[in-house]
């Protein structure tokens, strides 16, 4: 028998969508945050390896960005649902964007750089609101294609400075690098004031009573481990050891490694605006079927990364493996979004983006812990492995939830 929350009480008429300014304002946001965090981001690994990290202690300053997110997304998704208000966390976030980049800019020791990584986590955390807010803009039916819409910004905003971090950090060294994360994080704490708040002062609120079936919920489940074996790949390759890779292997430079992952961003983009504009009617009802494909695309490509002896073959693989993994990320995103009722959707994305931080965490991680004993050559044909499992079962623990339940939705996000 489906859970409560997978279908919901009739909702009272939705409110129009938003102006296509304000929109476009969110989106501009949103890029300049995902830019903030992310500026430094293609030459991490090596930053951090240049400091005298084993490659088991660069996966752990790495994974330490998600462990903070496992930790705070639930708890700011309660909040923000208890209060009923967005837009300050979004502010908040950019704060501690800022902060972390200072950190970074500070501190040259691994410790310091564990600490100001996992600042970064702190502010990635706000994400959960990015979303709901965004989402608040839409119509429930257009909820998926709202994500491809956000994710896209998203990326752009990754795209942009992980190519302009690979450059300045050539010229110039990080240092530089790191004022830019600090500048853009100021400029974001005062562009989000601009944001307008969407929400229903006498609306409900949170209701405690209604967790239990969230949690139950088997859509958010499945949508969430298809998430946590999307970020692991993305965490243990392109954020994580595919620069260390490029480095030691093909003797990359910064800017190389700046363009190869600004290029992947931008497939990652693409395959997530591919997937919320132009794909989903086609593929409406089988939304995780869709996703099990893309999650194996992208492991394959991963499993692959070892044959790279050249820089065009790293290069095709990373950018086949990203657009894969932007169609999963925002098919996956669109079914948790629209799994909740509106007085439950921070929480709702809270756990989803709190529970994804495992794959962030135990993604680089493994990858460390495997590389330091093996060598990357056997890292990231694990890892690939480890992922297309996991991909597999939450296919076939979707299928197991139809059968049990014929009633339940066979993978579309469902109003709230």
């Amino acid at each position: 028998m489906a859970s409560p929350q997978e279908n919901p009480p009739a909702a009272p008429p939705a409110a129009p969508q938003a102006p296509r300014s304000r929109k476009v304002l969110f989106g501009v946001t949103t890029g300049l945050f995902w830019f903030s965090l992310y500026v430094y981001v293609a030459l991490l690994g090596p930053h951090v390896e240049a400091a005298g990290a084993s490659h088991a202690q660069v996966g752990a300053v790495v994974g330490s960005y998600g462990l903070a997110q496992m930790l705070l997304r639930i708890p700011l998704g309660l909040l923000s649902d208890h209060l009923r208000h967005r837009r300050a966390f979004i502010t908040l976030g950019f704060a501690l964007s800022a902060g972390s980049a200072l950190l970074f800019l500070l501190g040259g020791s691994v410790p310091a750089l564990f600490a100001a990584r996992t600042l970064a986590g702190c502010a990635a955390a706000t994400w959960v609101h990015f979303t709901v807010l965004f989402a608040s803009y839409h119509r429930p039916e257009d909820f998926t294609r709202a994500m491809g819409i956000l994710n896209a910004a998203n990326l752009a905003g990754q795209t942009t400075a992980l190519m302009l971090g690979g450059l300045v950090s050539g010229v110039a060294g990080m240092g530089p690098v790191f004022l830019i994360a600090l500048g853009a994080g100021l400029l974001g704490v005062l562009l989000s004031r601009l944001l307008v708040e969407r929400r229903d002062p006498d609306g409900p609120g949170l209701d405690p009573t209604h967790l239990p079936a969230l949690l139950r919920s088997r859509i958010l489940l499945a949508a969430t481990g298809m998430a946590v074996f999307q970020q692991l790949l993305s965490f243990s390759t392109q954020f994580g050891f595919v620069p260390v890779f490029a480095r030691d292997r093909l003797a990359a430079t910064d800017a190389q490694l700046g363009t190869l992952a600004s290029v992947t961003s931008l497939a990652t983009a693409l395959g997530s605006l591919a997937i919320g504009t132009l794909l989903l009617p086609r593929i409406r009802g089988r939304e995780m079927a869709a996703n099990v494909t893309t999650l194996l695309v992208s492991s394959l490509c991963v499993a692959l990364i070892p044959l790279g002896g050249s820089w065009t073959l790293l290069l095709v693989l990373q950018v086949l493996g990203g657009f894969a993994r932007g169609m999963t990320f925002t098919l996956s995103m669109g079914l948790a979004v629209g799994t909740a009722s509106p007085a439950l959707r921070a929480t709702a994305m809270g756990i989803y983006q709190s529970l994804y931080g495992l794959g962030m965490l135990f993604g680089p991680v493994l990858s460390g812990a495997l590389s330091d004993r093996w060598g990357l050559s056997v890292a990231f044909p694990v890892v690939a492995l480890v992922a297309a499992a996991g991909g597999l079962l939450m296919g076939w623990l979707s299928r197991a939830f139809r059968k049990a339940d014929p009633s339940a939705p066979r993978g579309g996000a469902r109003p709230g």
